[in-house]
């Protein structure tokens, strides 16, 4: 669900995503999904295994984003090991991510996977729906404000520890700037995809 705006102001090649073993680790991750999904759950089974496992012996505590790039929705998806989702399967592990897909909120989610949904140039109407219902929405702004259209706005960038956060709040997050490749940063202002506030 990707827009306009925000695939103009897209933070795939920002910092890490610029180097080209990063994006071909992207790739490749999202062509192993696609071709061999049965695999690649078996594979994230294991890998979600073993951090639960070295955190419970070093006593730390770890939080698992399954979406960077990607929008999927992973509560459908069936461990085989387990014959439960993601997160029923560990459920003792905190995981959250960011969704543009109103759907989602439809129905509840684990107990142990928090949802935060993204707002942009299309669906604002539907952002203030749904942080009208307790969701949190994340909003790209030039500047992070205490408040905005009556509710408290917290600072996204200072921490992406979203599951502590309270209800209905908006995850203020401040506009990046791309450089190269002919990056219009205007353009995410003027598409409506992040807001510029008024001095």
């Amino acid at each position: 669900m990707a827009t306009a705006g925000c695939a103009a102001a897209c933070l795939y090649t920002a910092g890490h995503g610029s180097m080209s073993t990063v994006k071909r680790g992207r790739m490749n991750k999202t062509e192993f999904f696609l071709a061999d999904r049965k695999a690649f759950l078996r594979k994230l089974y294991i890998e979600v295994s073993q951090l639960e496992l070295l955190h419970r012996l070093e006593e730390t505590k770890f939080a698992v984003r399954l979406n960077g790039t990607s929008d999927i929705s992973w509560e459908k998806f069936l461990m085989e090991e387990t014959g439960l989702n993601i997160f029923e399967s560990f459920p003792t592990v905190q995981f959250y991510d960011y969704t543009k897909n109103h759907l989602r909120f439809t129905r509840p989610f684990p107990k142990n996977y928090r949802v935060i949904f993204s707002r942009s140039e299309t669906n604002n109407d539907m952002a203030f729906a749904l942080l009208e219902k307790g969701v949190n929405v994340a909003i790209v702004f030039d500047r992070i404000p205490e408040k905005f259209n009556g509710y408290d706005v917290i600072n996204g960038d200072e921490s992406d520890l979203r599951f502590l956060d309270g209800k209905s709040v908006i995850v203020g997050l401040k506009y990046k700037n791309i450089t190269g490749g002919g990056a219009d940063n205007k353009a995410a202002f003027t598409s409506g995809f992040a807001i510029r506030l008024a001095a």
